[in-house]
C-alpha cells in the first residue's frame, strides 16, 4: 500500500494515516516487533538532511500508531513492540531520474517481525485490509 510524503516534509498524507490507522487496529494485542523504516528520496545534495528526513518520517508514522487509542484511551501496540529507523537516501525502489521515482523512493515501510502464530495472523490480516481498500 502507499504512505508517500511531499518531498522535504515528514508529514503524513491523509489516506497515509488511515492507513496507519488499519494496520494499528490489526496489530492490536499482538506481540510481534514492528520495525518502521522510514525513507527519503536523494534530490537536494545534503545526504544528512535525508538521513535526519527519513527518520522523522519514520517517528511520524509511529507516533501516528501510538496515537490510535482503545476506549480508555490506551495505545492499541506498546511502545516498547515499535521501533524507528531512518534509512536515508540509501535503499530507493526507484532509481532517481524522474518526478515518479522520487514520489515512490519517500516512504516507510513497516516491518512485523515475531516467530509465532501471531505474526503471520497480523500479516494477514494486514494484507486483507488494505486488500479491501
Amino acid at each position: 500500500e502507499q504512505v508517500f510524503f511531499a518531498p522535504g516534509s515528514s508529514q503524513l498524507n491523509p489516506s497515509g494515516r488511515g492507513i496507519i490507522s488499519d494496520i494499528t487496529k490489526v496489530l492490536e494485542g499482538k506481540t510481534v516487533q514492528v520495525i518502521v523504516e522510514g525513507h527519503s528520496d536523494s534530490d537536494g545534495s545534503d545526504e544528512l538532511l535525508n538521513w535526519k528526513l527519513s527518520t522523522e518520517r519514520s517517528v511520524a508514522v509511529v507516533g501516528t500508531m501510538r496515537s490510535v487509542t482503545d476506549k480508555d484511551d490506551k495505545p492499541l501496540v506498546a511502545g516498547e513492540l515499535l521501533e524507528a529507523r531512518g534509512m536515508g537516501e540509501f535503499h530507493p525502489i526507484e532509481y532517481m531520474g524522474s518526478k515518479k521515482s522520487s514520489k515512490w523512493n519517500r516512504r516507510v515501510e513497516i516491518v512485523i517481525r515475531g516467530a509465532n502464530a501471531s505474526t503471520q495472523s497480523a500479516m494477514y490480516e494486514i494484507e486483507q485490509k488494505l486488500g479491501e481498500e
